[in-house]
């Protein structure tokens, strides 16, 4: 028999959707962390154009993806969170040991996940 690891808790969830879905997991990791008396962090990654938004108010932290459309690596223009390789980077860089992304995006993108 193999016996599993045990996991490392979490301190940073990022958070890489925006919006309504956002503000719900914002809801339920508050409930959590009360619950089980935690502290994760919530990290919200967001384009200039939400940097005021509720989702973004309402984390610990925020990571700026800088403008909604970006150059990616290779050339093309990409939305921002669709950038696996600077979002990956980003993830890094500000210590984020946990992703929520939601639903759309990169939830449904099996190469984000496979970078990870």
């Amino acid at each position: 028999m193999q016996r599993s690891t045990p996991q490392k808790p979490l301190s940073r969830i990022a958070i890489i959707n925006r919006g309504e879905p956002a503000l719900r997991f914002l809801r339920s990791l508050r409930e959590y962390n009360l619950e089980r008396n935690l502290d994760i962090q919530a990290v919200a990654f967001a384009t200039e154009p939400d940097y005021d938004a509720p989702f973004v108010q309402q984390s610990d932290l925020l990571v700026q993806l800088g403008p909604a459309m970006r150059q990616s690596e290779s050339g093309s223009m990409v939305s921002a969170y669709c950038d696996h390789n600077y979002v990956i980077d980003l993830l890094k860089k500000n210590g984020c040991d946990g992703v929520w992304p939601g639903w759309g995006f990169v939830s449904e993108d099996a190469a984000f996940v496979a970078g990870l």
